[in-house]
């Protein structure tokens, strides 16, 4: 093959892959979207004891009085029954409740906006929650009042 002859068939063959033909270029499909995902199924809460709770809110004073609901409509609260999982508050300075004529001092714990002490299921119901007013400061209520939250369950019959 001659030189002349070779530089032709490289010029022609570069003209055809540099320029194309009349055809237009085809563009690979869209990718195919990936299947959504399934949604996982929302497991039934498990059946354990019911829930209770004793609560109360109060604007003036250091000390607000509970009170107690089971669950339900128009079911009795059971004190015998009621076991203190734990105790939730809006202001740090609440830190203590009574319970059967005696003070109990939590151990809050900041979650979120509120404060609370665990107590894992022990047979006390609270009567009162207090603020107790720390070092150089005072029980003045917040704007929108103490509140305390006691969470807890009944005992199942015979425990």
């Amino acid at each position: 093959m001659t030189t002349s002859r070779f530089l032709s068939s490289l010029v022609v063959a570069l003209a055809l892959t540099g320029c194309g033909s009349d055809e237009p270029h085809k563009t690979a499909p869209p990718a195919t979207p990936p299947p959504a995902a399934a949604k996982k199924p929302v497991a039934p809460r498990p059946a354990g004891p019911p829930q209770s709770a004793c609560i109360g809110k109060w604007t003036t004073g250091t000390t607000g009085t509970l009170t107690c609901t089971a669950p339900g409509q128009g079911a009795a609260f059971d004190k015998v029954a009621f076991r203190l999982d734990r105790v939730c508050v809006n202001d740090p300075r609440v830190t203590t409740y009574t319970a059967a004529g005696k003070t109990v001092t939590m151990t809050l714990k900041p979650e979120g906006a509120q404060h609370c002490a665990a107590f894992d299921g022990i047979a006390e119901v609270p009567e009162s929650c207090s603020c107790v007013a720390p070092a150089g400061g005072d029980c003045k209520a917040p704007a929108d009042g103490f509140v305390c939250l006691a969470i807890g369950h009944s005992a199942p019959a015979g425990g």
